[in-house]
Protein backbone atom coordinates (compact mmCIF):
# COMPACT_ATOMS: atom_id res chain seq x y z
CA UNK A 1 0.00 0.00 0.00
CA UNK A 2 0.97 3.66 -1.17
CA UNK A 3 0.26 6.89 -0.31
CA UNK A 4 2.15 9.98 -2.21
CA UNK A 5 2.01 13.32 -1.23
CA UNK A 6 3.32 15.73 -4.19
CA UNK A 7 5.26 19.28 -4.05
CA UNK A 8 6.78 21.91 -6.17
CA UNK A 9 9.04 24.74 -5.11
CA UNK A 10 10.04 27.98 -6.39
CA UNK A 11 13.12 29.95 -4.44
CA UNK A 12 12.15 33.45 -3.37
CA UNK A 13 13.90 36.62 -2.66
CA UNK A 14 13.18 39.90 -0.90
CA UNK A 15 15.50 42.84 -0.26
CA UNK A 16 16.59 44.29 3.40
CA UNK A 17 15.83 47.32 4.68
CA UNK A 18 18.07 49.16 6.16
CA UNK A 19 20.72 48.12 9.51
CA UNK A 20 18.71 47.52 13.24
CA UNK A 21 15.01 47.17 12.58
CA UNK A 22 12.29 47.75 15.01
CA UNK A 23 11.91 45.62 17.54
CA UNK A 24 8.35 44.03 18.58
CA UNK A 25 9.22 42.54 22.12
CA UNK A 26 8.03 38.73 23.26
CA UNK A 27 5.91 38.47 26.78
CA UNK A 28 6.83 34.56 27.71
CA UNK A 29 4.59 33.62 30.60
CA UNK A 30 3.94 30.94 32.98
CA UNK A 31 0.83 29.87 34.98
CA UNK A 32 -1.35 27.48 36.52
CA UNK A 33 -4.90 27.28 36.79
CA UNK A 34 -4.72 26.06 40.26
CA UNK A 35 -2.35 28.92 41.07
CA UNK A 36 -3.74 31.32 43.71
CA UNK A 37 -1.20 34.03 42.68
CA UNK A 38 -1.36 33.84 39.03
CA UNK A 39 -4.44 35.14 37.56
CA UNK A 40 -3.73 38.81 38.85
CA UNK A 41 -0.09 38.31 37.22
CA UNK A 42 -2.10 37.25 34.20
CA UNK A 43 -4.15 39.85 34.14
CA UNK A 44 -1.47 42.74 34.86
CA UNK A 45 0.11 41.09 31.50
CA UNK A 46 -2.37 41.25 29.67
CA UNK A 47 -3.22 44.50 30.18
CA UNK A 48 0.29 46.39 29.66
CA UNK A 49 -0.10 44.27 26.41
CA UNK A 50 -2.83 45.42 25.29
CA UNK A 51 -2.58 48.97 26.54
CA UNK A 52 0.95 48.61 24.37
CA UNK A 53 -0.57 47.34 21.32
CA UNK A 54 0.37 44.36 19.10
CA UNK A 55 2.82 46.37 17.51
CA UNK A 56 4.85 46.44 20.53
CA UNK A 57 4.49 43.87 22.56
CA UNK A 58 2.94 39.92 22.33
CA UNK A 59 2.60 37.34 24.47
CA UNK A 60 2.86 33.77 24.60
CA UNK A 61 1.15 32.05 27.86
CA UNK A 62 2.79 28.61 28.90
CA UNK A 63 0.70 26.27 31.36
CA UNK A 64 3.17 24.63 33.73
CA UNK A 65 2.18 21.00 36.11
CA UNK A 66 2.37 22.80 39.29
CA UNK A 67 0.65 23.56 41.78
CA UNK A 68 -2.33 21.98 40.01
CA UNK A 69 -1.67 18.61 37.55
CA UNK A 70 -4.97 18.42 36.08
CA UNK A 71 -4.32 22.35 34.19
CA UNK A 72 -6.48 21.52 31.18
CA UNK A 73 -4.06 23.85 29.02
CA UNK A 74 -1.26 22.27 30.22
CA UNK A 75 -2.69 18.52 29.61
CA UNK A 76 -3.30 19.55 26.21
CA UNK A 77 0.31 20.09 25.06
CA UNK A 78 2.37 18.79 28.24
CA UNK A 79 5.64 18.28 26.63
CA UNK A 80 5.57 21.39 24.52
CA UNK A 81 4.98 23.73 27.54
CA UNK A 82 7.06 21.53 30.23
CA UNK A 83 9.80 22.23 27.48
CA UNK A 84 9.76 26.25 27.35
CA UNK A 85 9.22 26.08 31.22
CA UNK A 86 12.28 23.96 31.72
CA UNK A 87 14.41 26.62 29.14
CA UNK A 88 14.21 28.98 31.67
CA UNK A 89 14.24 27.08 34.57
CA UNK A 90 11.06 27.76 36.01
CA UNK A 91 10.56 24.43 37.53
CA UNK A 92 12.93 25.73 40.19
CA UNK A 93 11.60 29.06 40.84
CA UNK A 94 7.71 28.84 40.81
CA UNK A 95 4.51 30.53 39.25
CA UNK A 96 3.54 33.34 38.10
CA UNK A 97 6.91 33.95 35.68
CA UNK A 98 7.37 36.04 33.12
CA UNK A 99 10.46 36.16 30.71
CA UNK A 100 10.59 39.25 28.74
CA UNK A 101 12.26 39.06 25.32
CA UNK A 102 14.10 35.50 27.15
CA UNK A 103 16.71 37.67 29.02
CA UNK A 104 14.39 40.15 31.19
CA UNK A 105 12.48 38.84 34.42
CA UNK A 106 10.15 41.63 35.76
CA UNK A 107 7.74 41.10 38.45
CA UNK A 108 5.00 39.20 36.73
CA UNK A 109 2.07 40.98 39.09
CA UNK A 110 3.73 44.57 38.79
CA UNK A 111 2.39 46.91 36.31
CA UNK A 112 5.49 49.19 36.35
CA UNK A 113 7.67 46.28 36.10
CA UNK A 114 6.11 44.44 33.47
CA UNK A 115 5.93 47.93 31.39
CA UNK A 116 9.50 49.16 32.15
CA UNK A 117 10.49 45.79 30.80
CA UNK A 118 9.37 46.29 27.45
CA UNK A 119 10.00 49.54 27.43
CA UNK A 120 13.77 49.06 27.40
CA UNK A 121 13.62 45.89 24.87
CA UNK A 122 12.40 48.45 22.59
CA UNK A 123 15.02 50.82 23.02
CA UNK A 124 17.31 48.09 21.01
CA UNK A 125 17.41 47.49 17.61
CA UNK A 126 16.79 43.90 16.21
CA UNK A 127 18.85 42.60 13.60
CA UNK A 128 15.41 40.86 11.16
CA UNK A 129 12.10 42.14 10.52
CA UNK A 130 9.45 38.96 10.46
CA UNK A 131 6.17 39.06 8.77
CA UNK A 132 3.60 36.63 9.49
CA UNK A 133 0.85 35.19 7.23
CA UNK A 134 -1.91 32.96 8.52
CA UNK A 135 -4.89 32.00 6.41
CA UNK A 136 -7.44 29.10 6.86
CA UNK A 137 -9.01 27.49 3.75
CA UNK A 138 -12.41 26.27 4.43
CA UNK A 139 -12.63 24.06 1.47
CA UNK A 140 -9.84 22.52 1.30
CA UNK A 141 -8.26 19.28 3.20
CA UNK A 142 -6.90 18.64 5.89
CA UNK A 143 -9.42 19.88 7.65
CA UNK A 144 -8.64 22.69 10.58
CA UNK A 145 -6.15 23.52 9.10
CA UNK A 146 -4.28 27.15 9.26
CA UNK A 147 -1.74 27.95 6.30
CA UNK A 148 1.17 30.12 8.06
CA UNK A 149 4.03 31.72 5.94
CA UNK A 150 6.63 33.40 7.85
CA UNK A 151 9.25 35.38 6.28
CA UNK A 152 12.67 36.62 8.47
CA UNK A 153 14.77 39.73 6.33
CA UNK A 154 18.18 40.29 7.73
CA UNK A 155 18.84 43.88 8.44
CA UNK A 156 22.22 42.75 9.49
CA UNK A 157 24.24 39.15 8.94
CA UNK A 158 22.64 36.68 11.29
CA UNK A 159 25.53 34.06 10.98
CA UNK A 160 26.82 31.47 13.49
CA UNK A 161 24.81 28.48 14.83
CA UNK A 162 22.41 29.71 17.00
CA UNK A 163 19.47 31.25 15.62
CA UNK A 164 16.16 29.56 15.58
CA UNK A 165 12.67 30.27 14.27
CA UNK A 166 9.56 29.31 16.18
CA UNK A 167 5.79 29.34 15.13
CA UNK A 168 3.16 29.04 18.00
CA UNK A 169 -0.31 28.94 17.54
CA UNK A 170 -2.19 30.84 20.52
CA UNK A 171 -5.82 30.22 21.52
CA UNK A 172 -8.57 32.53 23.92
CA UNK A 173 -10.20 30.71 26.48
CA UNK A 174 -10.95 30.84 29.81
CA UNK A 175 -8.44 30.76 32.52
CA UNK A 176 -9.36 30.49 36.12
CA UNK A 177 -12.89 31.80 35.15
CA UNK A 178 -11.42 34.72 33.17
CA UNK A 179 -11.57 35.01 29.40
CA UNK A 180 -7.85 35.17 28.25
CA UNK A 181 -5.67 35.63 25.23
CA UNK A 182 -2.77 34.07 23.84
CA UNK A 183 -2.87 30.79 25.93
CA UNK A 184 -0.37 28.58 24.18
CA UNK A 185 -1.27 25.44 22.37
CA UNK A 186 1.10 24.52 19.56
CA UNK A 187 5.03 25.10 18.15
CA UNK A 188 6.44 24.19 14.52
CA UNK A 189 8.65 22.75 13.63
CA UNK A 190 9.13 21.61 17.52
CA UNK A 191 10.39 23.48 20.70
CA UNK A 192 14.26 23.25 19.52
CA UNK A 193 12.75 25.23 16.23
CA UNK A 194 14.52 25.80 12.81
CA UNK A 195 18.01 26.71 12.99
CA UNK A 196 18.93 28.93 10.08
CA UNK A 197 21.39 31.64 9.16
CA UNK A 198 21.29 34.79 7.13
CA UNK A 199 23.32 37.29 5.39
CA UNK A 200 22.32 40.74 5.56
CA UNK A 201 19.22 41.86 3.42
CA UNK A 202 18.47 38.16 2.60
CA UNK A 203 15.08 36.36 3.32
CA UNK A 204 14.02 32.89 5.18
CA UNK A 205 10.41 32.25 4.05
CA UNK A 206 9.10 29.05 6.34
CA UNK A 207 5.30 27.53 5.15
CA UNK A 208 3.97 25.83 7.63
CA UNK A 209 0.59 23.91 8.00
CA UNK A 210 -0.76 24.15 11.17
CA UNK A 211 -3.32 21.59 12.56
CA UNK A 212 -6.06 22.71 15.25
CA UNK A 213 -8.31 21.14 16.99
CA UNK A 214 -11.92 20.25 15.74
CA UNK A 215 -14.06 23.15 16.70
CA UNK A 216 -11.99 25.99 17.53
CA UNK A 217 -13.03 29.07 17.00
CA UNK A 218 -10.97 30.93 14.11
CA UNK A 219 -11.60 33.84 15.64
CA UNK A 220 -9.65 32.92 18.86
CA UNK A 221 -6.77 31.82 17.29
CA UNK A 222 -3.61 34.03 16.28
CA UNK A 223 -0.32 33.10 15.30
CA UNK A 224 3.12 34.41 16.61
CA UNK A 225 6.47 33.50 15.34
CA UNK A 226 9.76 34.58 16.78
CA UNK A 227 13.17 34.29 16.25
CA UNK A 228 15.58 33.62 19.11
CA UNK A 229 19.04 32.24 20.05
CA UNK A 230 19.41 28.94 21.16
CA UNK A 231 22.35 29.75 23.77
CA UNK A 232 21.52 33.32 24.68
CA UNK A 233 18.01 32.70 25.13
CA UNK A 234 17.56 35.90 23.78
CA UNK A 235 14.50 37.09 21.69
CA UNK A 236 15.65 39.01 18.62
CA UNK A 237 12.25 39.54 16.96
CA UNK A 238 9.03 38.60 16.98
CA UNK A 239 6.05 38.69 14.51
CA UNK A 240 1.90 38.48 14.76
CA UNK A 241 -0.63 37.43 12.50
CA UNK A 242 -4.63 37.37 12.63
CA UNK A 243 -5.95 34.36 10.78
CA UNK A 244 -7.30 35.49 8.02
CA UNK A 245 -10.87 33.50 7.39
CA UNK A 246 -11.72 35.60 3.43
CA UNK A 247 -11.17 32.51 1.56
CA UNK A 248 -9.54 34.31 -1.26
CA UNK A 249 -5.78 33.97 -2.59
CA UNK A 250 -3.63 35.12 -4.95
CA UNK A 251 -3.65 32.16 -7.03
CA UNK A 252 -1.46 32.97 -10.15
CA UNK A 253 0.04 35.92 -12.04
CA UNK A 254 2.01 36.37 -15.27
CA UNK A 255 4.42 39.55 -14.84
CA UNK A 256 5.97 38.64 -18.73
CA UNK A 257 3.54 38.26 -20.94
CA UNK A 258 4.81 38.56 -24.60
CA UNK A 259 2.67 36.20 -26.35
CA UNK A 260 0.95 33.96 -24.05
CA UNK A 261 -2.55 35.20 -23.00
CA UNK A 262 -4.22 38.35 -24.68
CA UNK A 263 -6.97 40.13 -22.32
CA UNK A 264 -10.39 41.01 -24.31
CA UNK A 265 -8.93 43.61 -26.47
CA UNK A 266 -5.99 41.26 -27.85
CA UNK A 267 -3.52 43.06 -25.86
CA UNK A 268 -1.01 40.84 -24.40
CA UNK A 269 -1.03 42.58 -20.60
CA UNK A 270 0.26 40.97 -17.45
CA UNK A 271 -2.34 39.83 -14.86
CA UNK A 272 -3.41 38.44 -11.75
CA UNK A 273 -5.94 35.46 -10.89
CA UNK A 274 -7.73 35.52 -7.51
CA UNK A 275 -9.20 32.02 -6.30
CA UNK A 276 -11.96 31.72 -4.05
CA UNK A 277 -11.45 28.70 -1.93
CA UNK A 278 -14.60 29.41 0.49
CA UNK A 279 -18.02 27.55 0.16
CA UNK A 280 -19.90 30.48 -0.45
CA UNK A 281 -19.49 33.25 -3.00
CA UNK A 282 -17.53 36.58 -2.00
CA UNK A 283 -18.32 40.21 -2.62
CA UNK A 284 -15.05 41.86 -3.84
CA UNK A 285 -16.23 45.38 -3.60
CA UNK A 286 -13.87 47.60 -2.09
CA UNK A 287 -11.04 44.75 -1.41
CA UNK A 288 -7.62 46.09 -3.18
CA UNK A 289 -4.96 44.78 -5.05
CA UNK A 290 -1.65 46.65 -5.30
CA UNK A 291 1.93 46.45 -6.12
CA UNK A 292 3.39 48.57 -3.07
CA UNK A 293 2.19 47.55 0.15
CA UNK A 294 2.69 50.94 1.62
CA UNK A 295 -0.08 52.03 -0.93
CA UNK A 296 -3.07 48.98 -0.09
CA UNK A 297 -6.11 50.41 -1.53
CA UNK A 298 -3.52 50.99 -4.94
CA UNK A 299 -6.43 49.78 -7.05
CA UNK A 300 -10.12 48.72 -5.21
CA UNK A 301 -12.20 46.53 -6.99
CA UNK A 302 -15.63 47.27 -8.19
CA UNK A 303 -18.84 45.52 -7.63
CA UNK A 304 -17.76 42.29 -8.36
CA UNK A 305 -19.02 38.55 -6.88
CA UNK A 306 -16.51 35.87 -7.20
CA UNK A 307 -18.48 32.89 -6.77
CA UNK A 308 -17.44 29.78 -4.58
CA UNK A 309 -14.61 27.87 -6.04
CA UNK A 310 -14.06 30.67 -8.68
CA UNK A 311 -11.42 32.11 -10.51
CA UNK A 312 -11.20 36.23 -11.23
CA UNK A 313 -8.62 37.57 -13.83
CA UNK A 314 -7.46 41.23 -13.23
CA UNK A 315 -5.45 42.80 -15.93
CA UNK A 316 -2.29 44.67 -14.90
CA UNK A 317 -2.35 47.14 -17.69
CA UNK A 318 -3.09 50.61 -16.45
CA UNK A 319 -5.88 50.82 -18.79
CA UNK A 320 -9.09 50.97 -17.10
CA UNK A 321 -11.05 51.88 -19.80
CA UNK A 322 -11.01 48.48 -21.58
CA UNK A 323 -13.60 45.56 -20.80
CA UNK A 324 -12.88 43.35 -18.24
CA UNK A 325 -11.50 44.52 -14.76
CA UNK A 326 -8.01 46.51 -15.62
CA UNK A 327 -5.95 47.77 -12.47
CA UNK A 328 -4.29 50.90 -12.50
CA UNK A 329 -0.79 49.09 -12.37
CA UNK A 330 1.64 47.03 -14.22
CA UNK A 331 3.62 44.43 -13.07
CA UNK A 332 7.75 43.83 -13.39
CA UNK A 333 9.37 41.24 -14.45
CA UNK A 334 12.20 41.51 -12.14
CA UNK A 335 11.84 41.07 -8.35
CA UNK A 336 8.81 42.49 -6.77
CA UNK A 337 5.84 42.10 -4.59
CA UNK A 338 2.14 41.87 -5.34
CA UNK A 339 -0.77 42.05 -2.38
CA UNK A 340 -4.46 41.85 -1.54
CA UNK A 341 -6.13 43.50 0.76
CA UNK A 342 -9.51 43.69 2.68
CA UNK A 343 -12.03 46.40 2.59
CA UNK A 344 -11.41 49.83 4.39
CA UNK A 345 -14.06 48.65 7.09
CA UNK A 346 -11.49 46.32 8.15
CA UNK A 347 -8.73 48.67 8.19
CA UNK A 348 -7.14 46.92 4.71
CA UNK A 349 -6.74 43.59 6.62
CA UNK A 350 -4.16 41.79 4.50
CA UNK A 351 -5.49 39.12 2.99
CA UNK A 352 -2.79 37.49 0.58
CA UNK A 353 0.79 38.72 -0.64
CA UNK A 354 3.01 37.13 -3.07
CA UNK A 355 7.39 38.34 -3.13
CA UNK A 356 8.53 36.85 -6.28
CA UNK A 357 11.82 36.27 -8.22
CA UNK A 358 12.96 37.20 -11.62
CA UNK A 359 9.92 35.94 -14.07
CA UNK A 360 10.61 34.25 -17.46
CA UNK A 361 9.14 35.31 -20.47
CA UNK A 362 5.33 33.70 -21.18
CA UNK A 363 5.49 31.74 -17.76
CA UNK A 364 3.29 32.21 -15.03
CA UNK A 365 3.83 31.41 -11.53
CA UNK A 366 1.16 29.80 -10.02
CA UNK A 367 -0.03 27.47 -6.85
CA UNK A 368 0.47 23.86 -7.34
CA UNK A 369 -2.95 23.36 -6.83
CA UNK A 370 -5.66 26.26 -6.28
CA UNK A 371 -5.56 27.62 -3.16
CA UNK A 372 -2.27 25.19 -1.78
CA UNK A 373 0.85 26.98 -0.26
CA UNK A 374 2.87 25.73 -2.80
CA UNK A 375 4.05 27.66 -5.83
CA UNK A 376 6.10 26.52 -9.13
CA UNK A 377 5.80 28.18 -12.57
CA UNK A 378 3.60 27.32 -15.49
CA UNK A 379 4.71 26.76 -19.36
CA UNK A 380 1.35 26.84 -19.74
CA UNK A 381 -0.53 29.43 -18.16
CA UNK A 382 -4.26 28.68 -16.72
CA UNK A 383 -5.69 31.98 -16.08
CA UNK A 384 -9.61 32.14 -14.90
CA UNK A 385 -9.22 28.35 -14.59
CA UNK A 386 -7.91 25.39 -12.27
CA UNK A 387 -4.21 25.19 -11.73
CA UNK A 388 -2.84 22.02 -14.13
CA UNK A 389 -1.12 20.93 -11.05
CA UNK A 390 -3.97 20.01 -9.05
CA UNK A 391 -4.64 16.34 -8.42
CA UNK A 392 -5.92 14.02 -5.46
CA UNK A 393 -2.32 13.36 -4.41
CA UNK A 394 -1.64 16.68 -3.08
CA UNK A 395 -1.58 17.21 0.46
CA UNK A 396 -0.91 19.36 3.29
CA UNK A 397 2.82 19.61 3.40
CA UNK A 398 5.62 22.28 5.45
CA UNK A 399 7.89 23.05 2.36
CA UNK A 400 11.25 25.47 3.57
CA UNK A 401 13.52 26.79 0.62
CA UNK A 402 16.53 27.70 2.33
CA UNK A 403 19.55 29.26 0.32
CA UNK A 404 20.46 26.97 -2.00
CA UNK A 405 18.53 24.25 -0.50
CA UNK A 406 15.03 22.94 -0.31
CA UNK A 407 13.32 21.10 2.82
CA UNK A 408 11.04 18.87 2.90
CA UNK A 409 8.18 18.27 5.89
CA UNK A 410 4.96 15.40 5.61
CA UNK A 411 2.83 14.11 8.33
CA UNK A 412 3.73 10.19 9.25
CA UNK A 413 1.52 7.50 8.44
CA UNK A 414 1.45 5.25 11.23
CA UNK A 415 1.78 2.44 9.03
CA UNK A 416 4.87 3.22 7.20
CA UNK A 417 8.09 2.38 7.82
CA UNK A 418 9.98 4.25 4.94
CA UNK A 419 9.62 6.88 2.86
CA UNK A 420 10.53 7.04 -0.39
CA UNK A 421 11.77 10.63 -2.01
CA UNK A 422 10.90 11.37 -5.91
CA UNK A 423 12.44 14.28 -7.95
CA UNK A 424 11.58 14.98 -11.13
CA UNK A 425 11.52 18.79 -13.21
CA UNK A 426 8.21 17.93 -15.17
CA UNK A 427 4.88 17.79 -13.62
CA UNK A 428 2.76 15.69 -13.37
CA UNK A 429 5.22 12.69 -13.22
CA UNK A 430 4.82 8.92 -12.34
CA UNK A 431 7.95 7.89 -10.22
CA UNK A 432 10.32 5.44 -11.69
CA UNK A 433 13.61 4.09 -10.50
CA UNK A 434 15.53 6.63 -12.08
CA UNK A 435 13.80 9.49 -10.32
CA UNK A 436 14.17 8.37 -7.04
CA UNK A 437 16.79 10.42 -4.81
CA UNK A 438 16.91 8.60 -1.23
CA UNK A 439 14.93 6.46 1.20
CA UNK A 440 14.45 7.78 4.93
CA UNK A 441 12.23 6.41 7.75
CA UNK A 442 12.64 10.08 8.95
CA UNK A 443 9.12 12.73 7.89
CA UNK A 444 11.23 14.84 6.55
CA UNK A 445 13.97 15.52 3.64
CA UNK A 446 17.10 17.80 3.01
CA UNK A 447 17.38 18.08 -0.82
CA UNK A 448 21.36 20.10 -0.76
CA UNK A 449 21.99 22.65 -3.17
CA UNK A 450 19.43 21.43 -5.09
CA UNK A 451 18.54 25.31 -6.70
CA UNK A 452 22.31 25.65 -7.64
CA UNK A 453 20.89 22.81 -10.33
CA UNK A 454 17.24 23.25 -10.81
CA UNK A 455 14.97 26.72 -10.37
CA UNK A 456 12.56 24.28 -9.10
CA UNK A 457 11.36 20.62 -8.75
CA UNK A 458 8.59 18.36 -8.21
CA UNK A 459 8.56 15.75 -5.42
CA UNK A 460 6.70 12.57 -4.97
CA UNK A 461 6.58 11.11 -1.50
CA UNK A 462 5.70 7.33 -1.43
CA UNK A 463 5.12 5.46 1.98
CA UNK A 464 5.53 1.52 2.59
CA UNK A 465 4.47 -0.41 5.31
Amino acid sequence: MKRSLCVGLLLLFAVGSAYGAGRRVLLEGFTNVACPYCPAADLVQETVQLEQGRDVAVQIRYHVWWPGASDPYYLYNPSENAARANLYGVPSIGVPYLKVDGVQTPTPNSYTSVRNSINSRRAIASPCTIRVSASFMPSLPPADTIYVTVEVTADQDMLGAYNRLYVALVHRCHTSGILRWYQFRNMWPNTTGYSFTLNQDSTLVYSVACTTSAGWDLDDMRIIAFVQNSSTKEVMQSGFAEVTTIPLVINEFMAYNVSAVQDPAGDYDDWIEIFNAGDCEVSMLGKALTNQCADPDKWVFPDTILPAGGHLVVWCDNELAEPGLHANFTLTNTADTIAMYDNLASCYLPIDRKIYPAQSQDVSLGRLCDGMPTWVQFTTPTPGTANSGCADSVQALSVLVEGTSLHLFWQPYTWATAYTVYRHDEFPFEPEPGDSIGVTSDTSYVDTDILLTLPGAFYRVTATP
